[in-house]
């Protein structure tokens, strides 16, 4: 997986009158709309990008998408800014569809920036900080009524300097946890509210709506059946554990941790990280060094390409202490954590090399659940 706060990507909501609906990044008709002269008050732009951008479960015409009940329209407004990374990092508060006329301001002052990016002088300057800094509240007029402009400008800049640093370091720390390869698609304040406050709970979502559901296990033991580079050890480990995972028994983690170590040393074999003796062959070394446990598969100087949120979730959150113990057979708890955490590393190992798409289902599925639990409080 790649950094997703602030990208475009597509967005998944659960809408009562459609079902699971999917909108894709509006980019594409962006312009076109801007300059549709048929398109000009905020309620036929709303309807004008969801009809355009709602791949699923079926595009809707305007007229349409204009006579859905509120609710739904609203939701599917929501999924729209989603998509196209409006919201996050421009309004650290999250306020940016509360309304048509929000989410076309946000739209268009995004295009104005993208074409006024190059602009030069004090008014071009005065008026791009102007639109990054409308979270503040700050209005910048285009006549500095004869004042020095650097006296203008420069309390604006230091102002938005400071918030642009601490939005960095906030966004360096959600990236650098180790469950943000677990929770990173889902909306950017989910994201914030569980990482930095709630990182204990998602276990206990991903155990109930994740890997509690008996379907879903049984899709991913088929694709544990037809993936390859496993040999019949590692699969017969990973079908156990998983037929355990499904009765809620604590011996899941062994077998799941023993199939996914497996799979991850099968895996650098036939990447040519490893020969069949455990010797790393992507060095400079006129001798092969040997890899003494796991984590040499994990270094970024000739290991496995997982990506930096994969694996820094396997090295953190997966083989960890209590991970060795439980596999050793020295461990009286945490049983529960070791199974959920090598089911989650088994969806990303299937992603990546049984061309799955089980860490989209996953995000869908916690999107859901966190709808039910802000449905019930």
């Amino acid at each position: 997986m790649t950094s997703r706060v602030g990208q475009l990507r597509r967005s998944f909501r659960s809408v009562p009158g459609l079902g699971l609906v999917v909108v894709e990044p509006p980019s594409k008709a962006l312009e076109a709309l801007l300059n549709d002269k048929n398109v000009c008050a905020p309620r036929e732009y709303v309807n004008a990008i969801i009809s355009q951008t709602l791949v699923s479960p079926r595009r809707l015409s305007y007229a349409e998408v204009d006579a859905l009940p509120a609710s739904d329209r609203a939701l599917l407004r929501d999924a729209c800014a989603e998509a196209a990374g409006l919201g996050w990092s421009r309004l650290p508060q999250i306020r940016a569809v509360s309304s048509d006329n929000a989410f076309v301001e946000l739209m268009t002052s995004s295009r104005r920036d993208a074409h006024s990016s190059g602009s030069t002088g004090p008014v071009g300057m005065v008026r791009s900080l102007g639109n990054a800094l409308s979270g503040f509240g700050v209005q910048v007029n285009d006549n500095l009524r004869g004042e020095d402009p650097l006296v203008v400008v420069k309390p604006v800049v230091e102002r938005w300097s400071a918030w642009a640093e601490e939005q960095r370091r906030e966004a360096e720390a959600l990236h650098a946890h180790p469950l943000f390869f677990v929770v990173g698609d889902l909306p950017y304040r989910e994201v914030r509210l569980l990482l930095q406050h709630y990182p204990e709970s998602i276990e206990d979502l991903v155990a109930e709506y994740v890997a509690g559901d008996l379907d879903l296990l049984q899709e991913v033991e088929e694709a544990v059946e037809g993936a390859p580079i496993l040999d019949d050890p590692q699969r017969a480990d990973l079908r156990r554990g998983l037929q355990e995972l499904s009765t809620d028994s604590a011996h899941a983690a062994r077998h799941l941790v023993a199939g996914v170590e497996g799979a991850l040393w099968l895996t650098a074999e036939a990447e040519g990280v490893t020969d069949s003796r455990r010797h790393m062959l992507r060095t400079s070394r006129s001798t092969p060094p040997y890899a003494p446990s796991l984590t040499w598969l994990f270094r970024e100087d000739g290991g496995l390409q997982l990506g930096a949120e994969f694996t820094r979730f396997l090295e953190r959150a997966v083989f960890t202490r209590a991970t060795h113990d439980v596999r050793h057979g020295r461990a009286r708890s945490g049983h529960e954590t070791v199974a959920v955490m090598s089911f989650l590393a088994l969806l990303g190992w299937l992603d990546r090399y049984a061309d799955t798409r089980f860490e989209q289902e996953m995000s869908h599925r916690l999107t859901l659940a966190l709808e039910v639990v802000a449905d019930a409080a």
